[in-house]
């Protein structure tokens, strides 16, 4: 498979997830999530979203213009970096879906995700987007003034 492809549909995958994984948080959690529990859960994984989808739309920014990456991937490289986008998918899904509201609980849960999935996936996204850059959100920033 072209590198190129395989690229696109990775960065197309993990902004579609996280964009579902968001619109859960704050419209499909009304019953078990108040708004500040919202917020604070959503502030929990916006540093790592923010950093992927800029490395992602920065690659596609960058290489606008430039000709298409025709080098192909091995079969090996394919169905790890696959294998891992898919469980840190699936992953980050049902770590949203099965909140709870209990905010240790959902925050521990958030926290064992990132550190779990987080080192590896980070490897194909930097091979695969170039440099992943840590995006530092602070809460107060958020907040009214």
């Amino acid at each position: 498979m072209k590198k190129e492809y395989f690229r696109m549909g990775i960065g197309v995958s993990v902004i579609a997830v996280h964009a579902i994984c968001f619109a859960i948080i704050f419209f499909g959690k009304d019953a078990y999530l108040s708004s500040a529990q919202k917020i604070d859960v959503a502030l929990l994984f916006m540093p790592i979203t923010a950093a992927y989808v800029v490395a992602i739309v920065r690659n596609a920014v960058d290489n606008a213009t430039a000709a298409a990456d025709s080098s192909k991937v091995n079969l090996n490289y394919a169905l790890i970096a696959l294998l891992i986008t898919v469980i840190t998918l699936l992953g980050l899904l049902w770590t949203v879906i099965s909140l709870t509201g209990n905010d240790s609980s959902d925050r521990q849960q958030v926290v064992i995700f990132e550190i779990v999935f987080g080192a590896a996936f980070g490897l194909v996204a930097a091979d695969l987007f170039g440099k992943v850059e840590r995006v530092v959100v602070n809460p107060d920033d958020l907040k009214g003034k």
